[in-house]
């Protein structure tokens, strides 16, 4: 579990700077019409990527709570 459980985490790490980076780049206001809507529509996929891996996540962190109360 501890191994899923790091990947995971590693994974919403990386969205997390990823997504900040874009923010970055929306608040410096320099993007053209086409950039926005681009970086707009990734943090959109961002968001769920994220969902995804925090549902992963607690369904790891439910499966390891069984097997420890199962001992």
């Amino acid at each position: 579990f501890a191994a899923q459980l790091a990947a995971i985490n590693r994974k919403l790490t990386s969205l997390e700077e990823e997504e900040a980076a874009l923010l970055r780049r929306l608040a410096a206001g320099d993007l053209t019409a086409e950039e926005e809507a681009l970086v707009r529509s990734r943090l959109a996929e961002i968001a769920e990527e994220r969902n995804t891996l925090l549902n992963e996540r607690r369904k790891v962190r439910a499966a390891r709570a069984a097997t420890m109360a199962g001992r």
